[in-house]
C-alpha cells in the first residue's frame, strides 16, 4: 500500500472565540490540502455526504469561498453553487474563520496541518 505524503490534513472544530483562541473547540471534520490543488476539500461529520471546496478568492489572499460543486475540464476547475465564505481574520490568527449558510454557525479550520 502506497502512502500518500503529498497532502497536508487541516483538523476542523466548533467552539467559542475569546480574545486571541478557541475556546470548548469541538472537532467536527477536516480539511485536505493536495499539493498540486488550488483549493481545499473540506470535510464535516454532521454532514457526511456533502464535499465542499474552500476556494482562495482572486482578489484577496486572506478571504475564501465554499462551494459544493466542482467543474473540472482539462484545462481547468471552475466551482459552482458559493454555500458561505471563510475568512483569515487578524484577532484569531490559528484558524480560519468559515461560515456557512446552514448551519448558521461558525466554524473554524487551523491553518496549521495536524499531519
Amino acid at each position: 500500500m502506497e502512502i500518500e505524503t503529498n497532502k497536508t490534513k487541516h483538523d476542523v472544530f466548533v467552539g467559542n472565540q475569546v480574545g486571541q483562541k478557541l475556546e470548548s473547540a469541538f472537532h467536527i471534520g477536516y480539511a485536505l490540502k493536495y499539493e498540486n490543488l488550488k483549493y481545499y476539500i473540506l470535510k464535516l461529520w454532521p454532514f457526511p455526504n456533502v464535499t465542499y471546496y474552500l476556494s482562495m478568492n482572486r482578489d484577496s489572499s486572506d478571504k475564501f469561498t465554499i462551494f459544493t460543486k466542482k467543474v473540472e475540464t482539462e484545462a481547468s476547475v471552475h466551482f459552482q453553487n458559493p454555500v458561505g465564505y471563510a475568512v483569515l481574520r487578524g484577532d484569531l490568527k490559528d484558524y480560519l474563520e468559515i461560515n456557512l449558510r446552514l448551519p448558521k454557525q461558525k466554524v473554524y479550520m487551523s491553518i496549521y496541518p495536524s499531519n
